[in-house]
């Protein structure tokens, strides 16, 4: 709606204006997110300097009450917010297409039932308008909602939460992630890598990353209900890697090559909680065969379970329980003793 006298060229200059005081851009994937939107965006808007910040509140198809909540925040709080309803793609979508639309300077996610750490965000987006680099890697808050306790994570570099990007970098770069899909925050990770040419480092924790709930897609239930997509994420990933090992990385290759294969591991413990049968254990076979085709990864992969497969096949499940059960009645005599 224009006032009067206001003509299009003048919108268009001042909408222009606006959006290049943009130091931050923040992605909240907010699916049926109504439970925690409201407490996701106060930890956005309670810094001082807000109107630095662009936060596009993606409602990926949801039906709750997400999007009517981030309208009202939006007309209070207006060239900050910006609610978005789409069909539902996914994560990845969500990433899409806010990488298509961002006005800052820097592109960061944030998933609804997470938050920011306030008090260090208007720190922050002093340091983001002073830095040009690719990448800025932040440690993180890891808070369990069941007991209460937050832990300061510095040590896993490579995740989500600690990255920032410079938007300009994911544009040029096209980065675009699959869709309707979980666990592409990985892929997103090593897409990143592949192109970055600076990176630095940034001491405060921004993300704040709860963990606990029982819907989350880090829930081994959740793991096992989506096998097929883990597996896909993680091929992805390899390949993403197995192309660029070869290139001088900024970020130190032995430490993105250990990202890899905490994801590898992941996925075998994932298999091997499926439920006993002979099409389990193809599959974990067949996975087996997979990453035996990328030398880098199978003089790495030193997991007994492997390799008790590979010498029993089928019998690997009656054998592992006898070996499980010598260990515990191991543990419980030298304990006794």
């Amino acid at each position: 709606m224009h006032i009067v006298g206001f003509s299009e060229e003048m919108w268009l200059k001042c909408y222009r204006e606006i959006m290049t005081n943009k130091i931050l851009t923040i992605s909240i994937a907010a699916y049926n997110s109504e439970r925690f939107i409201k407490s996701c965006l106060d930890s956005l808007i309670a810094c001082k300097d807000r109107d630095r910040l662009e936060i596009l509140v993606i409602d990926d198809g949801g039906i709750d009450s997400t999007l009517e909540i981030a309208n009202k925040y939006a007309s209070e709080y207006r060239n900050i917010i910006y609610p978005v309803h789409k069909e539902n793609g996914g994560w990845g979508s969500t990433v899409n297409y806010s990488i298509q639309h961002a006005n800052g300077k820097y592109f960061k996610i944030l998933d609804a039932d997470d938050m920011f750490v306030t008090e260090h965000i208007d720190g922050y987006i002093k340091f983001l308008e002073e830095r040009d680099e690719d990448l800025i890697i932040t440690p993180y808050i890891e808070h369990n909602v069941k007991d209460g306790k937050s832990t300061f994570v510095a040590d896993k570099m490579l995740q989500m939460h600690s990255f920032t990007v410079r938007t300009d970098v994911l544009r040029y770069n096209e980065l675009r992630l699959l869709e309707k899909c979980y666990y592409t925050d990985i892929e997103y990770v090593f897409k990143v890598l592949s192109f970055i040419n600076t990176y630095q480092n940034y001491n405060e924790a921004i993300y704040l990353y709860n963990i606990g709930y029982a819907q989350q897609s880090v829930n081994y239930k959740q793991f096992i209900s989506h096998i097929d997509e883990h597996e896909k994420v993680c091929k992805r990933v390899i390949e993403i890697y197995d192309a660029i090992k070869e290139k001088n990385l900024c970020i130190e290759k032995n430490k993105v090559l250990e990202r890899l294969l905490e994801l590898v591991n992941k996925h075998y413990s994932i298999l091997f909680m499926l439920k006993t049968s002979r099409i389990s254990l193809d599959r974990i076979l067949e996975f087996s065969d997979y990453i035996a085709g990328y030398e880098f990864l199978n003089k790495r992969i030193n997991l007994k379970r492997i390799k008790l497969v590979n010498i029993c096949n089928f019998l690997y499940y009656p054998v592992s329980i006898v070996l499980h059960l010598r260990s515990a009645i191991y543990r419980i005599l030298k304990f006794e003793v």
